[in-house]
């Protein structure tokens, strides 16, 4: 089982792999504790366009036995920070669903992402 660290890591190579493949520049990934961070108990990462890092939940991501959905989180943050990239700016939700389709990936677990509409994400 591979440590909080490695999961980093793992992480961080994974997002930015994916992201060289659609050709954009690498990300920063770091740790962080939601529920200290803004008191949020669900999320497992976050995009932050600003500081161009994907933030990864240590609790909910790099400790927990069920890192499957860590990586799904990872895919996903890595939709975002491409988005963004591709804008040029912090795209608004609205402006996810297409990228989604635009890059031919699930949104949200859904095979189809063409089966959402604008906000639906």
């Amino acid at each position: 089982m591979m440590t909080p660290d490695e999961r980093l890591q793992f992480l961080d190579q994974v997002i930015n792999d994916q992201l060289r493949e659609w050709g954009y520049a690498p990300v920063n990934v770091a740790s962080y504790v939601a529920t200290a961070t803004s008191g949020d108990y669900h999320t497992q990462a976050i995009w932050d366009y600003d500081t161009n890092t994907v933030y990864v939940d240590e609790v909910r991501v790099l400790m927990n036995d069920d890192f499957d959905s860590g990586l799904d989180t990872a895919n996903h943050e890595a939709v975002h920070a491409a988005r963004d990239k591709e804008a040029g700016y912090n795209a608004g939700a609205d402006d996810y669903v297409a990228t989604g389709i635009e890059f031919g990936l699930p949104i949200d677990g859904e095979e189809d992402p063409r089966a959402y509409g604008p906000g639906d994400t």
